[in-house]
């Protein structure tokens, strides 16, 4: 079996939520006996960065990296994510050599040329959703969410597969002649980088000239979407005037820093840093504090997996099953600052045991992605044969 795998934006480097599940969404296919992957991706850079651009170097090591084709397609205007000439030609040469062909669509937008390639391929169309994007688009205020939600409809109807990141995401979808052909593949974290590391602890606050008892909190993400800029704004405004007095820090680290934005001075924006999991690992807890957006967070996934805990707005932990994290992630009613402040404040004071931290890293355990690829694997035996035979 050979899998064109469409992404919308460039993966490379995985330092965003999208370009991580696409990678995990690689691996798993990878994982499956017989299977080999082609990656095709924009060559739009969502960021400035000195680290490898080779979408290998992120496979896990576990990974046959040879069963792995990456195209870089050039791609100069914004809306080529959704219909890129070059990309779609490129995509049907490829699969026009192959037998037993699917197509793979990260994001509603590649679903578009998707469309395109299955029809002339005659290959299968699998969509995968990262949120849903009217959802999404709808919370954000934007007006073009209604077509959007023609558009999204329509990709669905097309394609042979619909996969979501949550049950809730799956109840959006709201007909069930389509949720029929839904199936749930949770978000995920890379168990080899994201784990408890005290070393790792211990150098990054002595590299950051931080006191060995400074409580610290850390907000990380894609800082040119809007709602991690609504959160910045929420931290600047809110948050750190009121842990001011605690002698609490606030680490701020993404790409995509408002340009001349001020920060409060309890607050310092890193950057981009080579692996986030040393940061998290460093702070005392992690704050998600959006107010819109869709999908799951995998920066709370990532966070557990450290067993740092999270503080997280109701939003921004929409489709996280909380029952096997055992208190370390707390959420709060959205836009209620006070009770978000209160329990940050309360985390840092009253850290979790370790064998509450211990307990909860048995529960993430299931959302590392070599589980999700398992999960994937299962849920593609399941339909193979009707997909051959479509």
């Amino acid at each position: 079996m050979h899998i064109i795998v469409l992404s919308p934006f460039n993966p490379v480097p995985p330092y965003w939520g999208g370009a991580v599940r696409t990678f995990g969404i690689v691996e798993g296919l990878l994982r499956i006996e017989g299977t080999s992957v082609s990656l095709l991706y924009p060559s739009r850079d969502q960021v400035k960065t000195t680290t490898y651009m080779n979408p290998r170097k992120y496979l896990s090591s576990d990974i046959d990296t040879n069963k792995l084709d990456a195209y870089r397609i050039v791609s100069k205007r914004r809306f080529e994510q959704a219909f890129n000439p070059r990309m779609l030609l490129a995509a049907v040469g490829i699969l026009k050599r192959k037998k037993n062909r699917l197509v793979w669509c990260e994001f509603t937008w590649s679903g578009i040329m998707g469309l395109f390639v299955s029809i002339l391929t005659r290959s299968t169309l699998i969509l995968d959703e990262h949120n849903i994007e009217f959802i999404r688009s709808k919370r954000l205020g934007s007006w073009m969410y209604p077509f959007i939600k023609i558009l999204e409809y329509l990709i669905w109807v097309m394609a042979r597969i619909i996969i979501v990141v949550s049950e809730q995401d799956k109840e959006f979808i709201g007909v069930d002649i389509l949720r029929n052909k839904t199936f749930v593949l949770s978000n995920g974290y890379n168990s080899e980088m994201f784990n408890p590391n005290l070393e790792t602890r211990a150098l990054i606050r002595e590299r950051l000239e931080l006191e060995s008892k400074q409580k610290v909190v850390l907000f990380f993400g894609k800082l040119d979407y809007k709602p991690n800029q609504e959160s910045l704004r929420i931290i600047s405004n809110q948050i750190a005037p009121a842990l001011s007095s605690h002698r609490v820090k606030i680490l701020i680290a993404g790409a995509g820093f408002p340009p001349n934005a001020a920060l409060p001075e309890n607050c310092a924006y890193l950057g981009v840093v080579p692996r986030i999991a040393d940061y998290i690992n460093a702070a005392d807890a992690v704050i998600v504090p959006l107010q819109s957006g869709g999908g799951t967070r995998l920066k709370i996934i990532e966070s557990l997996a450290c067993g740092v805990p999270v503080v997280s707005t109701a939003i921004g932990a929409e489709g996280i099953q909380t029952e096997n994290l055992h208190g370390l992630l707390k959420i709060t009613k959205d836009n209620d600052w006070e009770e978000f402040i209160t329990s940050t404040l309360f985390i840092l004071n009253n850290p979790p045991s370790q064998t509450e931290i211990e307990e909860s890293l048995q529960g993430i355990k299931e959302f590392s992605w070599k589980s999700i690829g398992n999960r994937l694997n299962l849920l593609l035996s399941r339909i193979w044969g009707g997909v051959l035979q479509q």
